[in-house]
This record gives structure tokens, C-alpha cells and sequence, in this order.
């Protein structure tokens, strides 16, 4: 084809795929946010609010959450993947917490704990976000379960007064 109809039609299926995985993924966030408070009220984490895709700004930086869950003493943030694959992941998710209480400081008192959501889960990610204190939500039946070991204690998070 001419060089313009090759442009146009590339422009066009770029935008094509971004909104399939754009609708993709908030469609797996969709399947994860109302399985959130049941999860974690079985631990004893009474979560009373959830929404999915809070982004804030601040300074020119944006942070994101897929899914937020927050109740009186806790505050669980997210990270939702169709599928769970790599280690930078989890170390983005790492570095998001530390930074959560400047964007989020609404939550401030409360302890943050984080977690990873997968549809497929891969190559030990599971593991390796377990070692860094995440909870690992995976597909089961109709809804999610945490996936973690017998006993695991997630890391929590706390502002800096």
C-alpha cells in the first residue's frame, strides 16, 4: 500500500490493541476489586471501602492503584496483572508503597499492605512477591483467593509522621 495508507492503518491498529488491553485490563480489575473485602475480612482486615484505578497526581509524578481497599486500621493496595510474569512487577508495586502516603495521605495511621492480583501467574513470581510481603491473589472458581504460604506475614507500610 502507499506510504500514507500504511501510516493511517498502523495509527489504527495501535489504537485498536491499546483499547483491547486497556478494556482488558480493567476488566480483570473488575473480576479482583469485589472479591477484596471477603478475602481479607477472613484474616481479620475489616475493609469498608474499595475502588479500582485510583491514580493521583502530585509534582508532576502520577501514582496509580488497580484496586484500593481501606476500612479503619488497614489500607490494601492492588496491583493487578492478566498475568503475573516478572519480578519487576512486584519491585514497581515495592516502590510504589514507600511512596503511597505522599500521594494518598488521606490514609495516613492506617498500615498499608499490599498485594499482587494474577489471572496466571508464572515462572515463581507467586514466591518471589510473597518474599517481599505481598499477598498473591489468584482465580479460584468464580472468584479469588490469597495463594500465599501457611503462615506468611505480609509487610505493612507505615506513614512517617
Amino acid at each position: 500500500p502507499p506510504p500514507l495508507v500504511s501510516r493511517v492503518l498502523r495509527r489504527e491498529i495501535r489504537e485498536r490493541v491499546a483499547y483491547l488491553t486497556d478494556s482488558w485490563g480493567m476488566f480483570v480489575e473488575g473480576l479482583v476489586q469485589p472479591c477484596v473485602p471477603g478475602l481479607f475480612k477472613k484474616l481479620g482486615i475489616e475493609l469498608s471501602e474499595t475502588a479500582q484505578s485510583r491514580k493521583k497526581h502530585r509534582n508532576g509524578d502520577t501514582l496509580e492503584v488497580d484496586v484500593l481497599a481501606a476500612g479503619d486500621e488497614h489500607v490494601v493496595a492492588v496491583s493487578v496483572k492478566t498475568t503475573l510474569s516478572r519480578r519487576d512487577e512486584v519491585d514497581d508495586l515495592e516502590r510504589d508503597l514507600g511512596r503511597f502516603f505522599d500521594f494518598f495521605p488521606e490514609y495516613r495511621g492506617r498500615k498499608l499492605i499490599g498485594a499482587m492480583a494474577g489471572i496466571s501467574v508464572k515462572g515463581g513470581v507467586d514466591r518471589y512477591a510473597e518474599g517481599k510481603g505481598f499477598y498473591v491473589l489468584t482465580p479460584s472458581g468464580h472468584a479469588m483467593k490469597i495463594a500465599n504460604s501457611k503462615g506468611f506475614k505480609p509487610k505493612v507500610w507505615n506513614a512517617i509522621h
